[in-house]
């Protein structure tokens, strides 16, 4: 059984399926209503804390290209936007 890492947003409502977007990959889904269970909050907003709790689910995402990149200093480490 494939198990869905998040965060995901219904962006339709399709007859018998919902249309589900990716909020970090804005890719889509069509998942057919008998799939589904009920969860979590209708005003989900994509916080810093949401980005590293997906960042800590073992996941891997994909990167089709860098698109640019900086020094935090604070941190003492690269930050890259990727897309």
């Amino acid at each position: 059984m494939v198990r869905w890492v998040g965060p995901f947003q219904v962006v339709d409502i399709l007859l018998t399926s919902f249309m589900f977007e990716h909020l970090l990959t804005k890719e889509e889904y069509d998942v057919h209503a008998i799939r589904l269970k009920h969860l979590a909050d209708n005003i989900l907003k994509l916080a810093v804390e949401l980005k590293q709790l997906v960042g800590l689910q073992g996941i891997n995402l994909g990167v089709r290209e860098v698109q640019g990149g900086r020094y935090n200093k604070r941190a003492k480490e690269w930050e890259l936007l990727v897309s």
